[in-house]
């Protein structure tokens, strides 16, 4: 299955010039899909078939790869394209912004911990690194949703400044970032 990013980022050089990028992931053994009444008969075994397949093939040496690849658009030019390029419901034509290939992930072991390898990760544009412009991070809708899955709850700076009492280790740990959404710092406890 091919994967790509719905939010855009920016890339800046050493020269200071800004460039936006959408990455993508393309598998080396190419895209596989199922027909309706397979797809019906694995998930009625199994909703996470292809998680499955995936640890399976790992175990099994079998590693999947993946090419990572970019689309660039020069901010100077980002003006010209005839949509938003931040809007994060549009696809970038591969025609318009050619994919340039630039890297190769291989998923050579499964997680020895699936929690903290995977989910506390958190790959999202809500947590940037201080001073990345806030006009990127349209795509925060769903920011706070995640954060209970992962065993966090997350509480703005200016709506509660006290700890939580709730842990579910008995203590309380805190964990500070900028927040696009507001404007400011925001705290998690776990």
């Amino acid at each position: 299955m091919d994967g790509f990013g719905v939010h855009t980022y920016r890339l800046i050089n050493g020269q200071g010039k800004s460039t936006f990028v959408k990455f993508h992931w393309k598998p080396l053994l190419g895209v596989h899909s199922l027909v309706w009444d397979e797809a019906q008969q694995l998930a009625g075994k199994n909703l996470d078939f292809n998680r499955r397949d995936l640890w399976e093939a790992i175990v099994n040496t079998v590693y999947p790869e993946y090419e990572l690849a970019l689309q660039l658009v020069p901010e100077a030019e980002a003006e010209k394209a005839p949509f938003d390029i931040l809007d994060a419901t549009k696809i970038w034509p591969e025609d318009q912004f050619p994919l340039q290939r630039v890297g190769k992930l291989t998923l050579n072991r499964n997680p020895d911990n699936f929690f903290s390898e995977t989910e506390e990760v958190a790959f999202h544009p809500g947590h940037l690194v201080p001073g990345q412009p806030r006009a990127l991070c349209r795509g925060t809708g769903s920011f706070t949703s995640r954060r209970p899955r992962r065993g966090c709850r997350l509480r703005c700076d200016r709506a509660a400044r006290e700890p939580s009492p709730r842990s579910s280790s008995g203590t309380v740990q805190h964990s500070r970032a900028h927040g696009a959404r507001w404007g400011g710092n925001f705290t998690w406890t776990v």
